[in-house]
């Protein structure tokens, strides 16, 4: 079965953007949000700033009702898939709710509840039982738009995001859905921030990717749904088509629980085999986004991939991570960070890489330092994820133009 699968809406929440036009504007802008914590008393911590977000402006248009008992991360979802389905015009629905599935990238999910009773004391009897398990995510975006078909909460550490786009772009090639809201979803919280504190790997001001001088990763929150569909079902109904997906590459390091593999290897083979899922070759790719997470270990080993990759085209692709604007969403990281890469191809907008200043010659790319490029036409892009455990997770995307000529 040759079912291609193609991206026709974009739902994004994060610290610094809500929507995808929002989110385009944040990225043209180099802007960002980092800054206190005040979800939660940070004051015993040696790191205090993440990417918060503090307001939901579409939470006014949604039955709150349903989403009360509900997590941060679960809401973030909701209100993301809400805005993936209005950007995919999707009113009315063409398919059955039978063959639309939702398959979401978490790590802590709605842990917020199991704190609170640790934190507070109260009984677990207190708290109803879908605000807890880590599969409810999924479950709960399914429930509040209606999406019967396969249903699925995934968890491979940072990598989470780009692991439920690749699924979810198999689910519609195989036949068993013809529509799949997928993406990502993550929450701040007080396990998130004592353990990257205690790691030693948090930045105390800012998060600068690449840099010689970085000191570490900034945390943030968000979520971001993609809507995947079948390419030529999307014709039909006319749908606004952002990019397809063309393949994606998964390994593991198997060497680690946190720091990733020094040489890159398993890195650099995710990536290849996301090429060759995409049958594209390394100069098909014109913008890379990276994992980039501000610190010394991660940026190194990935600069090291990329070399085993695309040798010395890495000193012409452009590259960025956005992390340093938004802060590092965990299990959501992957899918925000695939709607720049969507953004890219549709708008020719490539993001910066905010707070640079020293360039680091064991960092030797073509980084995007500080201000956006615009560069209409690009043709493919490369989004990574290379997660804690040596999770890794590449996803090509291919832009409209040259899906609707294939």
């Amino acid at each position: 079965m040759n079912r291609e699968v193609v991206v026709t809406g974009i739902g994004v929440i994060t610290c610094s953007a809500e929507g995808i036009e929002d989110f385009c504007q944040s990225l043209m802008e180099g802007r960002a949000a980092i800054g206190p914590v005040t979800l939660f008393d940070t004051s015993g911590y040696p790191c205090r700033l993440a990417g918060e977000i503090k307001s939901i402006r579409k939470l006014a248009a949604l039955r709150r009702e349903e989403m009360s008992d509900l997590g941060r991360a679960s809401v973030f979802a909701i209100v993301a898939a809400q805005l993936a389905l209005e950007d995919a015009r999707f009113d009315p629905l063409p398919y059955s709710p039978s063959r639309i599935g939702v398959v979401l990238g978490t790590i802590l999910a709605d842990v917020q509840f199991i704190e609170e009773m640790e934190i507070l004391g109260t009984r677990f009897s207190d708290h109803p039982m879908h605000q807890v398990p880590h599969y409810h995510p999924a479950i709960n975006v399914a429930r509040y738009h209606n999406c019967r078909g396969i249903n699925y909460t995934l968890s491979a550490a940072c990598a989470s995001g780009n692991y439920a786009i690749g699924f979810g772009a198999d689910i519609i090639k195989a036949g068993a859905a013809d529509c799949v809201l997928c993406g990502g979803t993550d929450a701040l919280s007080h396990l998130l921030f004592t353990g990257f504190n205690r790691l030693r790997v948090m930045a105390p001001e800012k998060c600068s990717a690449f840099d010689k001088n970085r000191k570490g990763m900034v945390l943030g929150e968000g979520s971001c749904i993609m809507v995947l569909e079948e390419k030529q079902a999307a014709f039909r109904r006319g749908a606004p088509i952002y990019c397809a997906v063309a393949g994606y590459g998964l390994t593991c390091d198997a060497y680690d629980l946190s720091a990733p593999k020094p040489d890159g290897a398993r890195a650099a083979d995710a990536m290849k085999i996301a090429l060759s899922d995409a049958r594209l070759k390394v100069t098909d790719i014109n913008y890379i986004n990276a994992h980039g997470t501000g610190t010394h270990a991660n940026d190194k080993m990935e600069c090291l991939a990329y070399r085993k990759v695309f040798g010395d085209l890495m000193r012409v692709i452009p590259t960025s991570s956005i992390k340093p604007m938004i802060g590092h969403t965990m299990g959501a990281a992957g899918a925000i960070e695939a709607a720049a890469c969507a953004v890219a191809l549709k708008y020719g907008i490539i993001p910066p890489t905010i707070n640079f200043e020293t360039e680091d010659p064991e960092c030797d790319i073509n980084l995007v330092p500080n201000s956006c490029l615009i560069r209409p036409g690009l043709k493919a892009a490369l989004n990574n994820s290379f997660g804690f455990g040596g999770s890794n997770a590449s996803v090509v995307f291919t832009s409209a133009e040259r899906e609707a000529s294939s």
